[in-house]
């Protein structure tokens, strides 16, 4: 999810791994390896998927991540399988999940017989760029349960939400918000505001149509509130939060974005 998010605001990642010989009698560690990742691939079809805390989130229908890779080439592939690898380190035994690249093991000259067991992911952030990806993921994942325990006390917000969350530029943001669904109003409100250079956003999805966008101010201190704005894409969403939630009952760190709706309209 990580890489995804960074991606987004065009950000390469660089990804360190160690390279697992498979096609070996005995499955083995060649070294280790880093390559740069540069792009992913995202299939839409099927069912969302979720992360431990029940967050549908898009980056993770991700299968497939392309890197340069100075040991294969440009473009090469490594596929995001849900296969674990067993291996001896030393006299440690390790499992683990593992992704497949295109190197050759050791003992072959077949291709794919390699596999990645990721360790760490560098990503070369502009020091400006203060939030990290966890701390919104952090929030919209509260924010998403609160919407969920409403759910279940007959507050009619249809659908769970699928949540698209990344990084983005100023003039990104604004040059899709200039094609999106929107009232001409609020495109203009929006157009016309004052953002920082770098934004989070957290866009929530009923299938491929946007509902509720929550934009953060990625160059703001962790530690504060760095809410910037709040899109409501489908009317509907606001106007029954603003209708049906305690507010004087949430004592989270998500309070703040149902103030704001609540109050965007009031």
């Amino acid at each position: 999810m990580t890489a995804y998010a960074y991606l987004r605001a065009k950000i390469p990642c660089y990804l360190n791994f160690e390279l697992i010989d498979i096609a070996a009698a005995d499955t083995t560690v060649m070294g280790r390896h880093a390559v740069a990742v540069t792009g992913f691939s995202q299939p839409m079809a099927g069912v969302p998927v979720t992360t431990e805390t029940g967050l549908q989130v898009r980056a993770l229908r991700i299968n497939k991540l392309y890197v340069h890779d100075d040991g294969v080439g440009p473009f090469s592939r490594i596929e995001l399988d849900d296969e674990t690898t067993s291996w001896i380190d030393g006299d440690e035994e390790i499992e683990m999940l593992c992704w497949q690249t295109s190197w050759r093991g050791k003992s072959t000259e077949e291709l794919y017989t390699a596999k990645a067991a990721p360790l760490n992911l560098w990503i070369p952030v502009y020091h400006k760029i203060r939030v990290p990806f966890s701390a919104v993921l952090d929030i919209v994942s509260d924010f998403d349960l609160r919407l969920h325990e409403f759910r279940q006390t007959g507050i009619d917000l249809g659908q769970v939400f699928e949540w698209d969350i990344f990084l983005s530029t100023i003039n990104d943001f604004k040059r899709e918000i200039l094609e999106a669904e929107l009232d001409a109003g609020d495109r203009r409100d929006i157009l016309e505001r004052s953002f920082p250079r770098f934004l989070w956003r957290a866009i929530a999805y009923l299938g491929s149509t946007p509902v509720l966008e929550l934009v953060f101010d990625a160059t703001d201190i962790e530690e504060g509130s760095f809410l910037s704005h709040v899109i409501e894409y489908e009317k509907r969403i606001g106007e029954t939060l603003r209708r049906g939630v305690p507010i004087g009952e949430l004592t989270d760190k998500s309070r703040h974005i149902f103030e704001w709706i609540v109050e965007q309209k009031s």
